[in-house]
């Protein structure tokens, strides 16, 4: 492929911190563009597998992925994955010159033990939603779009999102609400499109969104640039602080949270490792993370020992099991 223009380079540069969540240790550490996800929506019900792992115990699912888990999502038909695909062919000044076209969704069905496509050929998916209906939405970049695929379709249909155009307009993460509408977290706004709508509802609840999720009420929840966790309840237009931020540990975050059919919150927080030289926030050296569970409307955590976890992005949560996308590959441990 011929060298791309520098603007196109950068562009490309920077979009690729964002596909690459987890490689924030060669690229984007200190973006912390983790999240989410955050940030898939939750609607399912059953573990993909009959056992479930014992509590903090981490069981890879049988996933066979060519990029990074940009996602996780579980319905009552199995769990999904967006594949962000193979990337290759950087250039001597840092941009990347070709962008594969090899993203994809996968589900492994219930009781399944090989997983099958769901969606083919996509530019870099960074998050996914599924619907109550089996509706597959992802987020690409290259282009940066949104597309819906309707259960059991392989025909992708861009959904009328207002993203591109620059660093502040860059898409995040999406998600869809119990009623079927989207929400896309972009680094300046929130968007939601009404299921049937024509055009989003734009909401301006500040700068740097980074995680997103969607409770069994429709309310939203998302972290905002400091690292404030957020929520608009649903039929509101601003938002309520639900955590501040840790200011006795700067570099403490959330970045990934999910909603079980009991409306219990989980959660992933990273912080720094022992080694972290003083004064320095971030880059981490090295990353510890807990899961913790708040029950509906409560404050108060369980902490969920869970240690293996390499650089998770997003959850899911069953009836029995937390699913995790770290890294290239798929985990899963007992709820508590």
């Amino acid at each position: 492929m011929s060298r791309l223009n520098h603007a196109r380079v950068s562009h490309i540069s920077l979009v690729v911190c964002l596909t690459l969540f987890l490689t924030v240790v060669v690229a984007c550490r200190s973006e912390d563009k983790s999240s989410g996800t955050a940030t898939a929506s939750v609607d399912g019900t059953k573990s993909s597998e009959a056992a479930s792992s014992p509590p903090g115990t981490l069981t890879q699912v049988p996933f066979t992925l060519a990029g990074y888990a940009a996602t996780v999502a579980v319905t009552d038909r199995g769990v999904y994955v967006a594949d962000t695909g193979q990337r290759n062919d950087v250039d001597p000044d840092g941009g990347w010159t070709k962008l594969s076209n090899d993203g994809r969704a996968m589900l492994l069905e219930t009781g399944a033990t090989v997983q099958k496509d769901v969606a083919t050929k996509v530019g870099a998916p960074i998050s996914m939603a599924v619907g109550r209906d089996g509706a597959v939405y992802l987020l690409t970049v290259v282009p940066d779009r949104v597309v819906q695929y309707a259960n059991g379709s392989t025909t992708p249909v861009p959904l009328p999102f207002k993203i591109g155009g620059g660093l502040d307009s860059w898409a995040r993460k999406i998600a869809v609400t119990p009623d079927g509408d989207i929400v896309l977290l972009t680094d300046r706004n929130i968007q939601i499109l009404s299921k049937g709508a024509q055009a989003p509802t734009v909401l301006e609840p500040g700068i740097g969104g980074k995680m997103l999720a969607v409770d069994r009420r429709g309310a939203i929840y998302f972290v905002g640039g400091f690292d404030d966790v957020k929520v608009i309840e649903k039929g509101a237009t601003e938002p309520r602080t639900l955590e501040k931020k840790d200011e006795t540990d700067p570099a403490k975050r959330i970045v990934a949270m999910a909603f079980d059919s009991n409306n219990d919150r989980y959660a992933i927080y990273a912080t720094c490792g022992p080694n972290q030289p003083p004064g320095q926030i971030r880059p981490c050296n090295t990353d510890v993370f807990t899961v913790r569970k708040f029950a509906d409307n409560s404050t108060s955590p369980t902490d969920i020992p869970v240690q293996g976890l390499t650089s998770p992005t997003s959850m899911a949560v069953s009836a029995t099991d937390i699913y995790i996308a770290d890294g290239k590959r798929i985990v899963k441990t007992a709820k508590q």
